[in-house]
C-alpha cells in the first residue's frame, strides 16, 4: 500500500462528484452520461451510508470507493441490521495494487462500531473472499411462456405508475414478505434507478392491492418486484407482456417460499439457480453477538417446532471473531454472559457461520464442508435452529 494513500468516509458536500465520476467510469454499461444521470438516486434520498463508507484517497483525488447501503434484513420474524456493498471501485492508473483491498477493510473494521449485524454484497468473481465472504444465495431466474400463465377469473384493473417508493406499497410488500429471510425491511430506495415500469391495482375501497415492477428486453417482460394476491400478479404478467407482444416472462430473483413462486410451481415454467463459490450474493459476519440477540425469538420459534423443544443447556456459537453462549431453556433462547470455562456444546466454524444465519443450504450441506465443528448435542441444535430459509433479496433493494 502507497504511504500517500488516506482512507476516510466520504462527505457528501466534498467528494460525491468525485464519487460518481469514479464509478461512472468503471460500471457505467448505459454510458458514462447514462451512469451520472442515474447514479444520483443511487447515493442520494436513499439507504446509502456516508459515515460507514469508505473511499481512499492519493494527493486528493478519490482513487478507490467502497460503498456501504444500509438495510434492514429479515431471518425469519427477527430482523438484522446489513450493511451492503456496492460501487466498489478503482481508478484505472491505480488498479492491481491492492488499494481497494485496504480500502475494504477499513471499511469492514468500522462496520461493527457502527452497529451492523452482517454485511452483503452481490460481487465479481474471486475477490471478496479475500475479504471473508461466502456464498449467500445463489442467482435465481425464473421463466414461463406467457399462454402458460393463468388468466384470473375476474381480471383486477391495472393503472400504470412511475416505478417510486411509496408507503401504501412498502406496507404491503412488508406484510407480504414478514417471514422471508433475505428480505429487505422497506423502505429502502426511495427512487427507481432502472428504466422499469409499474402496475397497481385497488381493491373495493380504493385500496391498492398489488402492484407489478417490470422491465423488458426485445425477447421477453421481466418481473423485479411485486406484492399482492399470486394470482392477480401472474395475471397482470400475463396481460402486460401479452400487450407488449412477449411470449416469455422472466421473474428475477423471485424468493422460492413466496406465495408467487409457489403459484408458478403449479404451472409450466423453468427454473434456473447459478451457484458461485466466490462471486454473486456474498455474505459476512459483523458483529456475532448483537445479529444472534436479535434472533433470539426467532430461535426459539424454530426450537418449539423441533424434537428438542424440551432441551436446557448452554450452546456456544463462535465465527473468527467472536464466541456467543446461548442460554436454552425448554424452549426459550436467550444470550448469556460469556462462558469462562469449556461450554460442553458447541458449535464452532469459520466464515461460513454466516451461511448458517442466514439459512443459504441445509445445515449439514453448509456444516461439512465448511468445516463446521460440532460438539455434545452441537449437531441436534444445528438443525433445529438453523434450518434452510432460501433467502433472496428482491431486485428493488439491490445494493
Amino acid at each position: 500500500m502507497p504511504e500517500d494513500l488516506q482512507i476516510i468516509a466520504p462527505r457528501r458536500e466534498q467528494h460525491f462528484d468525485a464519487i460518481l465520476d469514479l464509478t461512472a467510469k468503471c460500471f457505467s454499461y448505459s454510458g458514462y452520461w447514462g451512469w451520472t444521470a442515474r447514479a444520483p438516486k443511487y447515493f442520494d434520498d436513499c439507504i446509502y451510508d456516508w459515515q460507514a463508507s469508505r473511499i481512499g484517497l492519493v494527493g486528493g483525488q478519490v482513487v478507490t470507493h467502497f460503498g456501504v447501503w444500509d438495510h434492514q434484513v429479515r431471518i425469519g420474524r427477527g430482523r438484522v441490521r446489513v450493511a451492503g456493498i456496492g460501487a466498489v471501485a478503482t481508478h484505472g492508473e491505480f488498479r492491481k495494487r491492492g488499494l481497494v483491498l485496504e480500502t475494504a477493510r477499513d471499511c469492514l473494521a468500522g462496520l461493527a462500531p457502527a452497529g451492523y449485524d452482517l454485511t452483503a454484497l452481490s460481487g465479481i468473481p474471486k475477490f471478496y473472499h479475500k475479504l471473508g465472504y461466502v456464498q449467500g444465495w445463489p442467482a435465481e431466474n425464473w421463466s414461463a411462456q406467457v399462454d402458460d400463465l393463468p388468466a384470473a377469473t375476474t381480471p383486477v384493473a391495472l393503472r400504470k405508475f412511475r416505478p417510486a417508493h411509496r408507503e401504501e406499497l412498502a406496507r404491503l410488500y412488508n406484510r407480504q414478505n414478514a417471514e422471508m429471510t433475505g428480505t429487505a425491511v422497506r423502505p429502502t430506495f426511495l427512487q427507481c434507478r432502472n428504466p422499469w415500469e409499474g402496475y397497481l391495482w385497488r381493491d373495493g375501497r380504493g385500496a391498492v392491492a398489488g402492484y407489478v415492477i417490470v422491465g423488458e428486453t426485445p425477447e421477453k417482460l421481466q418481473h423485479f418486484d411485486s406484492a399482492g394476491d399470486a394470482a392477480d400478479v401472474l395475471d397482470a404478467l400475463r396481460r402486460i407482456a401479452h400487450r407488449k407482444r412477449h411470449k416469455t416472462v422472466e421473474l428475477i430473483a423471485l424468493h422460492r417460499r413466496s406465495e408467487l413462486a409457489r403459484a408458478l410451481r403449479r404451472c409450466d415454467c423453468r427454473a434456473e439457480s447459478h451457484y458461485q463459490a466466490s462471486g454473486g450474493a456474498m455474505v459476512r459476519t459483523v458483529n456475532l453477538r448483537s445479529t444472534l440477540a436479535k434472533i433470539t425469538d426467532e430461535l426459539a420459534r424454530r426450537l418449539a417446532k423441533s424434537p428438542l423443544a424440551k432441551w436446557r443447556g448452554e450452546l456456544l456459537i463462535s465465527d473468527p471473531r467472536e464466541k456467543v453462549v446461548l442460554r436454552v431453556d425448554r424452549g426459550e433462547v436467550a444470550l448469556a454472559d460469556q462462558a469462562v470455562g469449556r461450554v460442553e456444546h458447541a458449535i464452532r466454524g469459520g466464515e461460513e457461520i454466516a451461511r448458517l444465519l442466514l439459512g443459504s443450504a441445509e445445515p449439514a450441506e453448509v456444516a461439512e464442508p465448511g468445516g463446521i465443528r460440532t460438539r455434545g448435542a452441537g449437531r441436534e441444535l444445528l438443525e433445529a435452529l438453523f434450518p434452510p430459509q432460501q433467502p433472496m433479496l428482491s431486485r428493488w433493494d439491490y445494493y
